[in-house]
């Protein structure tokens, strides 16, 4: 069978009669183009976009991409963002977000082919940009601290942030958590009262930059005072120029700062003894005037009574020392040490790490002592704060 047309033109017949009238060369044009006709009338499919978007917060300049895909020809009739044009047109485009306003932005491009149905597309997409000064605050708590005390200086952000810090021009080691950054200080008892100044910077992952300052408050604490009486063999040794170099070596221990926080939750008393000196008690020796602060808690505990851990650390002095006797010093990370003076013996070695309740030595009477007792002292970036208070809170 064969269908010819009225007006005697081919409409559409078998490859056999094509060939015998000559025109079977023709036929693979004619049947594309048959088809590609019949496909333009009945392509109800729009263009495939393809928005090509950051998918992380950005700054400064950034590449938006489009890409249109369709079987018949296409045209981009218009790309926005924000609702103001872009050109109109495929491929990639440059923006600089510096000039819009922080926060989420949407690209909406609209495209059409040329079949007899002119199908349209729309494809929109968001991206978020942040050029501005990150916010932070310093949390109430942290407005002030007294004398003897930690303080925790806590930062909170809108985004997370890298922070730095200094106080009174020394530098604070923070650690990150979500939106907060915090960092420990000590004031010890004999801080002067009144205002410090806290530095911060924060920095966030696009290195936008925010420097803010704020006031710190040291308030007055009243401690007691006490007298001490100590033998002639020791009495010598307090104002000595072998105290003054333990208290060196000790304070060069004390400025190390390792970055790993080993502690969790309050700590637990060393030995289960009453406590005979308080922290900051100031001191008289041997009938003279008041010329330092004790720096630890002092526990009555006879000869021989385990000393434990009050939690995780790596030990990090254990030896004898001058006044101080048979010590053992254990750094929690972060600048936070504990120490445990006048030992009769040690039952740990520098390096070893420790758990909560793992023994550490024996209580004694070595040193500048006048009797059987525990010092324990806790330092916080080298300065002595009230180790008691760690006992009844958690930090931070």
């Amino acid at each position: 069978m064969h269908a010819i047309s009225r007006r005697g033109c081919l409409l559409l017949a078998p490859p056999a009669l094509l060939g015998a009238l000559g025109l079977g060369a023709l036929w693979p044009h004619a049947s594309r183009g048959a088809e590609r006709t019949l496909a333009w009338y009945q392509d109800a499919a729009p263009p495939r976009v393809t928005l090509r978007l950051p998918e992380q917060p950005v700054r400064g300049i950034i590449t938006i991409g489009i890409d249109v895909a369709d079987e018949h020809d296409w045209v981009i009739e218009s790309v926005d963002l924000d609702g103001i044009a872009l050109l109109p047109a495929a491929g990639e485009h440059d923006v600089d977000t510096a000039a819009l306003p922080d926060g989420t932005h949407v690209v909406t491009v609209r495209a059409r082919d040329r079949s007899s149905a002119a199908n349209g597309a729309l494809v929109q997409g968001t991206f978020v940009s942040r050029n501005s000064g990150l916010r932070l605050e310093l949390e109430p708590q942290s407005n002030q601290v007294g004398q003897g005390q930690t303080l925790v200086v806590r930062i909170r952000t809108d985004v997370p942030a890298q922070v730095q810090g200094t106080l009174d021009g020394s530098p604070l080691w923070f650690v990150a958590d979500g939106l907060l950054n915090w960092s420990l200080a000590g004031f010890d008892a004999m801080t002067k009262p009144g205002q410090r100044r806290l530095a911060i910077l924060a920095t966030d992952d696009l290195g936008n930059r925010t420097e803010a300052t704020f006031d710190i408050v040291v308030t007055p604490v009243r401690y007691p005072n006490e007298e001490i009486w100590l033998p002639p063999s020791t009495s010598g040794l307090i104002g000595s120029n072998v105290n003054a170099q333990e208290i060196a070596r000790l304070d060069r221990l004390f400025a190390g700062v390792s970055p790993t926080k080993r502690w969790h939750g309050v700590f637990q008393v060393p030995v289960p003894n009453p406590i005979v000196s308080d922290f900051a008690t100031g001191r008289s020796y041997n009938g003279g005037p008041i010329t330092s602060r004790h720096w630890g808690t002092d526990f009555d505990s006879p000869i021989g009574t385990p000393v434990i851990a009050p939690a995780p650390g790596v030990v990090a002095l254990a030896e004898t020392l001058a006044v101080r006797g048979m010590a053992v010093i254990l750094d929690h990370g972060l600048g936070v040490f504990t120490c445990y003076y006048h030992l009769s013996r040690t039952d740990v070695r520098v390096g070893q790490e420790v758990q909560r309740g793992d023994r550490l030595g024996l209580s004694g009477a070595t040193g500048a002592v006048t009797g059987p007792h525990l010092h324990w002292e806790l330092r916080v970036r080298g300065e002595a704060v009230d180790p008691m208070a760690w006992t009844r809170q958690t930090v931070p």
